[in-house]
């Protein structure tokens, strides 16, 4: 049972060759399984249009932390709706 580098090096090649091998086809199986699943779970679910507006106080025009609130508020919701535009029309404090 003499085994050389040469050849625990060959074992290790063709053993990472074969686990590379499966994990792409797993990764394919996933890939296909969720465009299967995904095309009836997109035709199943209607989004509800969105027609908030984001306001703002003018009683604050120059606090910076109504600014930042206002600012994400507008980001949360661009990233929720994308292909919608907002504008900030008023902001109320509401506490």
């Amino acid at each position: 049972m003499n085994q050389t580098m040469i050849d625990a090096f060959q074992v290790t090649i063709v053993a990472m060759v074969l686990v590379f091998f499966v994990l792409f086809c797993l990764m394919l199986l996933m890939q296909g399984v969720a465009k299967i699943i995904g095309n009836k779970q997109e035709t199943q679910t209607v989004k509800p249009a969105v027609t908030q507006a984001i306001t703002q106080s003018t009683s604050a025009p120059n606090n910076d932390l109504a600014r930042v609130a206002v600012l994400t508020a507008l980001a949360h919701a661009a990233n929720e709706e994308s292909g919608k535009h907002y504008q900030v029309v008023d902001v109320k404090r509401l506490a």
